[in-house]
């Protein structure tokens, strides 16, 4: 196998969803997972390891609702890639429905801002003994 370092767990993640759409140990799945950073697509999901069965057109056929549901894409984008893509592809692949589904809504930055501020404050108290939830 490669040896790499990710701060991602976006694949950890698949190989045990994966794993339990197959019921299957998530040990028993082997991902085929190219990109970088969060630019990334599962191109074949291998049941007993790296040389093993690729599945991954059988969970598209099975499960494509689920799998599109899960990234908020259409699923005849999965079913034209073949692939499974990274959940943020969705702003390449369905542009215009993410742009739609954003306006109006706060950013990322503003909602990770509020969230600093809350956990600032809590912290600021001396009587705080646990870590928030």
């Amino acid at each position: 196998g490669h040896k790499a370092l990710g701060l991602c767990n976006m694949a950890v993640n698949l190989q045990r969803k994966f794993a339990r759409l197959l019921e299957v140990t998530p040990e028993e799945i082997h991902l085929d997972h190219y990109g970088l950073n969060h630019l990334t697509w599962e191109l074949g999901v291998r049941l007993g390891g790296p040389g093993g069965t690729d599945v991954l057109p059988k969970l598209l056929t099975e499960h494509v609702d689920g799998l599109a549901l899960d990234v908020r894409m259409p699923r005849g984008v999965l079913e034209t890639l073949g692939a499974f893509p990274s959940y943020y592809l969705r702003y390449y692949y369905a542009h215009d429905e993410t742009v739609r589904e954003m306006r109006g809504k706060p950013s990322r930055a503003e909602e990770v801002a509020a969230i600093e501020r809350e956990l600032l404050t809590m912290y600021g108290d001396p009587k705080l003994t646990e870590k928030p939830a």
